[in-house]
């Protein structure tokens, strides 16, 4: 009996020996990341932050915390964020983030409200703490800026990266609900077109020019180099919109590839768009003229194939241009 007490004590007082290092080793290396990115020029604000989560993990927290890189013209602020580390697996982490953020990026920001978002991430066990995979799930994501504004239910973001090309991680998008603010649409009775998508689910391979590291945070950002879209799929209303396609991506942006698009019921949805008033006759006509002719390509004349084709950003279907697309390029 004795003997098995000394063990017990020995053990315990053997894991608070290494909580306590764990503790200093993650309080000087967050206190340092905080004074090298000072260094680095950027505006850091941290109104308090510790660690704290013995025995079992290393909890940071940090509050009133604004950080902007004036170089890339990047941003987050929040009231709080909480990282947690488990004490016998330091390569993963579990972010809890708070009800509000702020993200900033040159060509404006976007306010973050959100229900239970929390992030598990998983790095390797090299220097560079290499990405292995990431799992971000939110019950509710709003988002709204400069750029528009969109919102989310039951929104999961993960990334795997791949076994034999660690540069590349298989990512999949999937959300329950989406609505990204699209004017609403009714027609003379009332019907309405629903302002949320039922469903949305992309799924493929990025590769890009390096794999995602420690460093990422502070850039340059690995950029895109390739794009394998497996699945595609939205449900608005009647409207179902499958796309796949491979896409390779340049040191400008630019895409090149093809991607094939499939609509059904699009009609539905132009008997609808044309009944409610908001779009000219004139252009109702001429739209559904120019799909029913695309349409009939492909031998149907309710479901709508089309391929398009991206030459260095520029993309067309078929031989009707389309004019540019929009560049792939991270901050």
């Amino acid at each position: 009996m004795r003997g098995l007490l000394i063990a017990i004590l020995v053990a315990a007082a053997a894991w608070s020996g290494w909580w306590a290092w764990g503790w200093r080793s993650q309080t000087q290396a967050t206190g340092a990341w905080l004074e090298a990115r000072a260094a680095d020029g950027w505006e850091v604000e941290v109104a308090d932050w510790g660690v704290r989560g013995f025995p079992n993990r290393f909890d940071l927290t940090l509050e009133g915390v604004a950080l902007t890189d004036p170089r890339a013209g990047l941003g987050w602020r929040a009231d709080r964020l909480h990282i947690a580390r488990l004490s016998y697996n330091l390569n993963h982490r579990i972010v809890t983030f708070p009800a509000t953020q702020t993200l900033i990026w040159p060509e404006g920001r976007a306010r973050l409200d959100s229900d239970r978002m929390r992030a598990s991430l998983v790095t390797a066990g090299d220097a560079a703490q290499t990405l292995g995979r990431l799992t971000l799930v939110a019950d509710v994501l709003n988002i709204s800026g400069d750029a528009g504004a969109a919102a989310l239910a039951r929104m999961q973001l993960s990334m795997r990266q791949v076994a034999d090309a660690p540069e590349a991680y298989d990512m999949a998008l999937t959300a329950d609900g989406f609505a990204p603010r699209l004017p609403r649409i009714a027609d003379a009775t009332g019907d309405a077109l629903p302002a949320t998508f039922d469903r949305l689910a992309l799924r493929g391979t990025v590769s890009f020019d390096r794999a995602w590291d420690a460093g990422s945070l502070t850039g340059p950002r690995p950029q895109p180099v390739a794009i394998d879209l497996d699945q595609g799929e939205a449900a608005w209303g009647p409207l179902t919109l499958k796309a796949t396609g491979r896409l390779d991506v340049d040191t400008l942006g630019r895409l090149d590839g093809e991607l094939a698009l499939q609509a059904r019921n699009w009609r539905e949805m132009l008997a609808r768009a044309r009944a409610s008033g908001q779009v000219p006759g004139p252009v109702m006509t001429g739209l559904e003229q120019g799909l029913t002719v695309l349409a009939r390509l492909n031998g149907s004349d309710e479901t709508l194939d089309i391929t398009l084709q991206f030459d260095r950003g520029r993309v067309s279907a078929g031989p009707l241009p389309l004019g540019e697309a929009p560049r792939l390029a991270l901050p």
